[in-house]
């Protein structure tokens, strides 16, 4: 793509190159590792010279990305309680009436409509999920789910069947919108002229302070900040009334948007608070992404350096969670399956496949406690409090952590 998926600006700025890798969610059956040839697209992160919109330069058809879908809500206690948590605040500060109708899109295995549900069983809600499999999931919730990539045509097609939603949300799908204009025309059939649109979605600030590159793979289109989703909400003539920052995948930021008709709802201060805070930070300055992008070639380096060390020594390093950005850092750092043997992932999902690119095998959590090595990689370090929980044994008995982001940490 060269031009800007926000405002059409042509003037991007290359800032991060990762190379090129394979599609981070598509994991290997054991029979498709000497059969197909695996596709590796480049992994390029520009800024726009106009709005400063940060998205990736390669695009890749959805289709090869969430047609089937690995990555599922309920694997995780930590992101199952924050959905659960954002059902009860959202439910708080919007006054729903009896069958009422939410939307979610990308509703994966429908965690969150399932805590609406939990909530206020007075509630109708929907998913529009594009993966077979995950709706599959879902349905067994009880949850109703248009199996499509959403579009215009899908929307009117729901409004005839279902009515105007009162609240359509979007967690962590935003980002991996292509279409940002069809998208957008898309939320505004579905929603009531007195609804709200609530998303999740990781923040450039934390991804910059964090140093956070792993979250960067093809899924990813998009990586926020304010003032550029400010300027696509009012150009449909939406407007941001509210917006929070998370700590839930180590930095997100949780936006209320409405129609700009809609006058229910007071714009708060913390949209102008988080506007000064980009700009105090430098967003709009070259300098900015050139140095992170310096950050991130330099932890490379020492990564490289203290696993060298490990395995000088003579110790025994495995993998922890295989979630998408594990396959980002994997690439990346070229680490394959002669440093770490194999990676322990709680996803029946995933148990039993192979790595996308780096052909790692994806085993059970519980063979860690059965190998005992000396080193566990966290791959899914946004979870670690949760997976040193779960692997609390293995640590009693002696066994340390390696934390990869933001730097190298050995807990």
């Amino acid at each position: 793509m060269d031009n800007c998926i926000v405002c059409g600006n042509k003037d991007l700025n290359k800032f991060l190159d990762l190379g090129k890798t394979a599609l981070a969610n598509n994991f290997l059956e054991p029979e498709e590792l000497n059969l197909i040839d695996e596709e590796f697209y480049p992994l390029r992160v520009a800024y726009c010279n106009n709005c400063f919109h940060v998205q990736l330069i390669d695009h890749v058809n959805p289709k090869k990305m969430f047609d089937n879908y690995l990555y599922i809500s309920s694997a995780s206690k930590t992101l199952t309680d924050h959905l659960y948590s954002l059902a009860k605040v959202i439910t708080r500060k919007i006054p729903f009436k009896r069958n009422d109708l939410i939307i979610d899109i990308g509703s994966n295995d429908g965690t969150l409509l399932s805590s609406f549900k939990k909530i206020d069983k007075k509630l109708e809600v929907l998913g529009v999920e594009p993966a077979k499999n995950l709706v599959k999931f879902a349905n067994k919730k009880n949850i109703n789910c248009v199996n499509s990539y959403l579009d215009i045509e899908v929307a009117k097609g729901i409004v005839s069947k279902y009515g105007n939603a009162k609240l359509v949300t979007s967690t962590n799908s935003f980002p991996h919108i292509q279409n940002l204009h069809n998208f957008m025309n898309s939320v505004n059939e579905l929603l009531s002229d007195d609804g709200v649109f609530v998303l999740e979605a990781h923040y450039l600030v934390d991804l910059f302070e964090q140093k956070a590159f792993d979250t960067v793979y093809h899924e990813h289109i998009s990586y926020w900040s304010v003032e550029p989703m400010q300027l696509l909400f009012k150009n449909y003539e939406f407007e941001i009334f509210d917006i929070e920052r998370l700590p839930v995948h180590h930095g997100q930021i949780r936006v209320w948007v409405k129609k700009t008709k809609n006058k229910k709802y007071v714009v708060s201060n913390n949209v102008k608070r988080l506007i000064k805070l980009e700009n105090q930070i430098g967003l709009k300055d070259e300098n900015f992404y050139k140095t992170f992008a310096k950050q991130i070639y330099n932890n490379k380096e020492l990564f490289l350096k203290s696993l060298s060390q490990i395995k000088k020594e003579g110790k025994t390093i495995v993998g922890y969670g295989a979630p998408a950005k594990g396959n980002t850092l994997l690439t990346f750092f070229d680490i394959d399956k002669t440093t770490i043997p194999y990676i322990s992932d709680i996803s029946k999902l995933k148990q039993n496949k192979f790595s996308p690119g780096k052909h790692i095998p994806i085993v059970s959590e519980k063979k860690i406690l059965e190998d005992k090595p000396d080193y566990v990689l966290i791959l899914a370090w946004n979870f670690a409090d949760e997976i040193i929980q779960q692997l609390s044994r293995y640590r009693e008995g002696g066994g340390k952590f390696i934390i990869p982001v933001p730097s190298f940490k050995i807990l």
